[in-house]
């Protein structure tokens, strides 16, 4: 059983920062960073400057937070020195480079690789997976779309500057909110096709996609559509679901479920904060750590998305206005 005591961070942004606050918050771990600029440090941590060094503690886990497009070479640094544990913000890369080298060394090596989807940990979610177990085979189509505005994401923040609008570094609504493909696959199996089209016809100063409109179909011969973009000053985040007795319509914003059959419509709200929802993300993984449980590892799972959604992506060429 592994006893966590240090954890390494490579990355400290949005995403990073709060799960570092959290672990501060709820853990008593020595946690460290590797920094490439001398001048932003963070003083919840200890911050290291050299990759030799940092790697030389010889971390627990680390948690790679950093832009897409360094997830990969920056994990198998660190599984080449040594590490086991490890924690990968999604996605889990921006292409297909190393991924599979990565992959082989993971398995050799007997590390366990958890690529953070926290969607998964969602109440509203959570919720959903057990209608959808209790429904099986009644289901036949879905919608979600995921709608919001990329310049509000990071209050104070220049998105002109941000990987999120750079194609090259893993930007774009297809790895960026691909949350959505994923806990897709979660409540309906696994997805067999994506189709559709994806471009960039908003006026936001980015070169990477600011929507998509795809279809899917999974495996289990159930029919999905996923709208995402970057460009609305209204948030929205729906899921709806058709069976052949219900219709139900999940709103994670408003935090509410409203299932609509011949018995009537229920109604069912929800009460949580989204530090709720990362804070059970943190435990899931630690726990996994603690017990070294091959459940927490989903490497091969969204090593295969990324591949479906560069697969589409590849296929398709980005409309444009123009």
């Amino acid at each position: 059983m592994t006893k966590i005591k240090k954890i390494l961070f490579f990355g400290l942004g949005s995403i990073g920062t709060r799960h570092l606050k959290l672990l501060k918050k709820n853990y008593n771990y020595e946690i460290y960073a590797y920094r490439v600029k001398k001048d932003e440090p963070n003083e919840f941590v200890k911050n290291i400057y050299d990759f030799d060094e940092a790697v030389k503690i010889q971390p627990d886990i680390v948690f790679i937070t950093n832009p897409t497009y360094l997830h990969i070479n920056t994990a198998l640094s660190c599984l080449r020195a040594g590490i086991k544990n490890f924690f990968i913000e999604k996605p889990l890369s921006h292409s297909l480079e190393n991924l599979d080298i990565f992959s082989e060394e993971v398995k050799k090596s007997g590390a366990l690789v958890y690529v953070g989807y926290v969607m998964r940990h969602h109440p509203m979610i959570k919720y959903l997976k057990k209608l959808m177990e209790e429904m099986n085979q009644n289901i036949f189509y879905t919608q979600t779309k995921s709608s919001s505005f990329l310049p509000k994401w990071r209050p104070g923040v220049d998105y002109r500057k941000v990987y999120s609008s750079n194609r090259k570094q893993g930007g774009g609504v297809l790895l960026d909110l691909s949350h959505e493909f994923d806990y897709n696959q979660y409540l309906f199996g696994k997805i067999k096709s994506i189709t559709g089209v994806y471009g960039k016809i908003s006026n936001l100063e980015i070169d990477s996609e600011d929507f998509c409109d795809v279809f899917l179909k999974f495996e289990r011969n159930i029919f999905a559509t996923i709208h995402l973009d970057y460009f609305s000053n209204i948030d929205k985040r729906l899921i709806r679901i058709l069976t052949f007795k219900e219709e139900i319509l999940a709103d994670l914003i408003n935090k509410e479920i409203i299932i609509d059959s011949n018995q009537g419509i229920k109604k069912k709200k929800f009460n949580f904060e989204i530090n709720d929802i990362f804070e059970e993300q943190l435990k899931y993984f630690l726990d996994g750590v603690e017990k070294q449980s091959k459940e927490i590892d989903n490497l091969n799972e969204t090593k295969e998305l990324l591949e479906k959604i560069l697969e589409f992506k590849n296929k398709n060429k980005m409309i444009t206005r123009k």
